[in-house]
């Protein structure tokens, strides 16, 4: 089955318990920090989502879009891009993420680095691995401040940076093998 149709559960607890089992020593902090760490969105921040959310369903032919109870909504566009949308309660704000395909290179990884660097290639958001391996292009909008109309507009260009970052990791994929291939006729590049 392809990973985007997968509906891979991506919650507050789930990431602990992996931490707790995987890297114990990341979770070496009072209970304050804890909860603010891995907290649930409230009643409050859950129905300032939902509003958005309706906002957004009714704009792109879906009515009645809302969250599930953890603060999570997950869309499909083209039938193959996933966008996710969830609360982050203690940021305030709403977190947007959109999967990228590619193949995860040294020169791939160092591209998605410089591209976090400041924002400026992420289109103002950054690049992280999910605990599969898989990569996401992440940004954040205001809980509270968002228009539909500028959701949507961050929403385009989230999916169109994500398919330009796609393209490029094809491209250094590429010059990877040519490389390579290169490397193997003639003796060096």
């Amino acid at each position: 089955m392809d990973d985007v149709d997968r509906t891979a559960k991506h919650d507050h607890q789930t990431v602990g318990r992996y931490l707790e089992e995987h890297h114990p020593e990341v979770l070496k902090f009072d209970d304050d920090a804890r909860n603010w760490l891995f907290a649930m969105p409230t009643a409050d921040e859950l129905s300032a989502f939902d509003t958005l959310l309706g906002g957004l369903g009714s704009c792109l032919g879906i009515p009645g879009l809302k969250a599930n109870g953890e603060g999570y909504c997950h869309l499909m566009f083209d039938g193959s891009r996933r966008l996710d949308l969830c609360v982050a309660p203690q940021q305030h704000r709403v977190l947007l993420g959109c999967r990228v395909s590619g193949v995860i290179t040294a020169a791939a990884m160092r591209l998605l680095l410089q591209a976090n660097a400041w924002g400026g290639g992420a289109a103002g958001g950054w690049f992280a691995l999910d605990e599969a391996d898989r990569l996401w292009l992440h940004q954040a909008t205001p809980l509270d401040g968002g228009a539909v109309e500028m959701l949507i507009e961050q929403i385009e260009g989230l999916l169109n940076t994500a398919e330009m970052w796609e393209g490029k990791l094809a491209e250094a994929v590429s010059f990877a093998t040519d490389q390579m291939a290169n490397f193997g006729q003639y003796g060096r590049v």
